[in-house]
């Protein structure tokens, strides 16, 4: 007998494991979330899009989830069906496009850390803004992630994605992803799943890609809690300033709700230091929020995903 009222159709489409009120703390990086109706983990690209296909043939609620960073799951979970994408297989990580010189195509669930490691080995550069960041290259595009040195929507040639309004494949070109800062197209209404990206990569020496990437994790590892359990940073940086600073100065660092704790290390970082729930981790964002607008009237907004609760 069905344990969710879809998981028959489910079972139609793929062979891989479906999991019935799944724990997403085991699948975060904050190690804090309650459960999924259903969790799926598909193996290749063509089940991802049957998979895809049934949520959006039958209006399931449908979530994203790749390594599961910069993301906090409620206490209560999340109704409705959620799609790990790390499984599905992409190898090459990196395939060259024939007839088109410097182009790649990858796949949204390859993680940022395997893409640099085979940039490395094949001598390619990039994406080394990148470093040290834990998601999938799905997870990356749609937030436009990166540094101070470089984003990735300054790679990305073309995105295809998935419509989980009318079930259809589509194509982006950079133009039309609406790249923004820590934003895009694809984190608004989240109704379009990337399911792989066109990427322009051009030739370096490989010791000056090494190099580059390792200033990339000292300066990281010397200013974030990299040993923590936490989801990155919480906040977007405000106009002309940094969140890290203005909490800072609000006197925030180290204080503690249940388990959650704003990092000593990094005050736009709150950190799961024993069994944090996410009524913690809520409960601090809002006080922080609203003492950042008392001292210095400044309006923070999240960076930080929410699933299954209202942001604060």
């Amino acid at each position: 007998m069905a344990l969710v009222p879809y998981e028959d159709q489910l079972r139609a489409v793929t062979k891989d494991v479906i999991k019935i009120n799944e724990p997403l703390a085991n699948h975060t990086t904050f190690g804090i979330g309650g459960p999924a109706d259903a969790l799926v983990c598909p193996k290749d690209m063509a089940t991802t899009v049957r998979i895809l296909s049934v949520a959006a043939g039958h209006d399931i609620p449908c979530h994203i989830l790749g390594r599961g960073s910069n993301l906090l799951v409620a206490d209560s979970g999340v109704r409705g069906l959620v799609v790990k994408t790390t499984d599905v297989a992409w190898h090459p990580p990196l395939q060259p496009i024939a007839g088109l010189s410097n182009q790649y195509e990858v796949g949204g669930g390859v993680p940022i850390s395997v893409l640099l490691a085979h940039c490395l080995k094949k001598q390619l550069t990039g994406l080394e803004p990148l470093t040290g960041i834990p998601g999938t290259l799905g997870g990356a595009i749609a937030m436009n992630a990166g540094t101070q040195n470089g984003t990735v929507s300054e790679v990305v040639e073309r995105v295809c994605a998935f419509d989980l309004t009318d079930g259809t494949l589509r194509q982006f070109s950079r133009t039309a992803c609406e790249f923004g800062y820590r934003s895009s197209r694809f984190l608004q209404g989240h109704r379009l799943v990337v399911l792989s990206a066109q990427l322009h990569l051009g030739p370096a020496d490989r010791d000056d890609i090494a190099t580059y990437m390792r200033e990339q994790v000292l300066t990281r590892r010397a200013s974030q809690p990299w040993r923590s359990r936490s989801a990155g940073s919480v906040f977007r940086n405000p106009p002309g300033d940094s969140a890290g600073r203005l909490i800072e100065k609000a006197g925030w660092k180290g204080c503690r709700v249940g388990g959650a704790e704003v990092s000593l290390e990094h005050a736009n970082f709150i950190v799961n230091v024993g069994h944090a729930s996410a009524a913690d981790v809520m409960t601090l964002i809002r006080r922080i929020k609203a003492s950042i607008k008392r001292q210095f009237g400044v309006e923070l907004e999240l960076e930080l995903r929410i699933w299954g609760a209202d942001a604060p």
